[in-house]
């Protein structure tokens, strides 16, 4: 024998709805269970809904107050989306941007390195020296404030 929904009968024991449809037809208000899963979906939505009002009016503030900012945000925005991201001329680009930064970068590390080296080995052997050349710059610095005193 199938299963079948049990309907409700009216005063003149026609069948109408099953039970619950015939309550909700009627205006009965019954509890259901996804009542209050709509009621939290429907707060939670409207929250959304006023985080993107909040963040498109920051981005329409941004906009205004640094439009080139924004017109740079949309290129790299649009050639990323078109496909760009991975062409050849993206690598071109960003094989030229490590040799620049590389170099940058490097140049001066390198430099100040044998700057200090050179320092360090002519400190060592010019030391003796530099000890008779303060010697005769006080000398100097002193006949200087000798006549000055006359």
């Amino acid at each position: 024998m199938p299963n079948r929904e049990k309907r409700s009968r009216d005063k003149d024991g026609d069948e109408g709805p099953p039970h619950g449809m015939a309550a909700a037809l009627n205006g009965a208000t019954t509890k259901r269970p996804f009542d209050s899963g709509l009621r939290t979906l429907s707060r939670r939505s409207s929250d959304v809904r006023q985080r993107i009002d909040g963040w498109a009016e920051t981005i329409r503030e941004q906009a205004r107050e640094h439009p080139g900012r924004s017109v740079a945000l949309a290129l790299g925005a649009g050639y990323v989306l078109g496909g760009g991201l991975f062409s050849v001329l993206t690598a071109r680009l960003a094989g030229a941007a490590v040799r620049i930064g590389l170099r940058v970068a490097v140049i001066p590390l390198v430099t100040d390195t044998i700057a200090a080296l050179g320092d360090g080995l002519l400190g060592q052997g010019a030391g003796a020296d530099a000890d008779d050349g303060g010697g005769s710059r006080r000398s100097e610095g002193s006949a200087g404030d000798e006549q000055k005193a006359d």
